[in-house]
């Protein structure tokens, strides 16, 4: 059995209006959360119309009132205690050729229910005018938490390609999210992480590796998505944090000039 249910949560701080600038486009649902385990599998989607979105075109939504489960029937198969996901179109504070910056901002932390879960998290799809030459970044960062009462420590198992946690797309396929080609697996870490009884661990990984630069490769760049999946041990907790960025080259040269550089995974 697969149990859907749909979350509009609390808007982010509002400020609607028009804008003149060029329109990111967005697939519903904008974020998607399943959970599959031994009692099920569930799903939780946030629709696009529980997005806020600023005068600059930019859209964020954000979890707030409390944790939500993800239900098969009566089963709970696990919980979000925190999420959010961010959209950004167009940003006038930064220098002209460079205002134009796109990216998809995803965080959210989840409990495993009764038995070991696998959550797939996956964002909407952002599509744009094509920026030619295009460049981009991603990065993301993650945390491991035994829970009180989980049996033993706690262990995360990553379930992208080569044991990864993350992954970044760009120019996906018939407007799907999670395809198209990949720009970054993230996070392998030799694809476990274990830690024992009331134990926590965190660890993070950007690409490119130096901080703050961007991977000119060599194509136009229409659109961005991204996708979380791993394995988390009964009743243990796992947060994270990702964003995977989209500039016009050589666009990240002034990024450099004007110490705008410190593009990072939020906290």
């Amino acid at each position: 059995m697969n149990s859907t249910r749909i979350v509009t949560g609390v808007l982010a701080a509002a400020a609607f209006g028009a804008t003149a600038q060029a329109q990111i486009t967005l697939t519903d649902p904008v974020l998607l959360f399943e959970a599959t385990n031994a009692q099920g599998t569930g799903q939780i989607a946030i629709p696009i119309n529980a997005l806020n979105f600023d005068v600059n075109g930019n859209y964020s939504w954000l979890l707030a009132g409390g944790p939500v489960d993800i239900m098969d029937g009566p089963n709970v198969l696990a919980t979000i205690t925190s999420a959010s996901v961010g959209y950004k179109n167009y940003n006038p504070a930064f220098p002209v050729g460079v205002q134009d910056l796109k990216s998809v901002e995803v965080a959210f932390t989840v409990t495993a229910g009764a038995s070991d879960t696998s959550f797939i998290v996956t964002s909407g799809l952002s599509s744009f005018a094509n920026l030619f030459p295009g460049e981009l970044r991603a990065t993301s960062g993650m945390t491991l938490t035994d829970s009180a009462g989980s049996p033993g420590g706690a262990t995360i198992y990553g379930d992208q390609p080569g044991g990864a946690y993350f992954s970044t797309f760009y120019n996906a396929v018939g407007g799907v999210p999670a395809t198209g080609t990949t720009f970054a697996d993230l996070l392998s870490v030799g694809g476990s992480q274990s830690v024992g009884v009331n134990g926590s661990t965190s660890w993070s990984e950007d690409y490119p590796v130096t901080p703050g630069t961007f991977d000119p490769v060599g194509v136009a760049i229409g659109s961005l998505s991204s996708q979380w999946a791993f394995t988390l041990t009964q009743g243990d907790q796992s947060g994270t944090s990702s964003a995977f960025f989209a500039i016009p080259a050589p666009a990240s040269v002034t990024l450099v000039g004007v110490g705008l550089m410190g593009l990072r995974r939020r906290r």
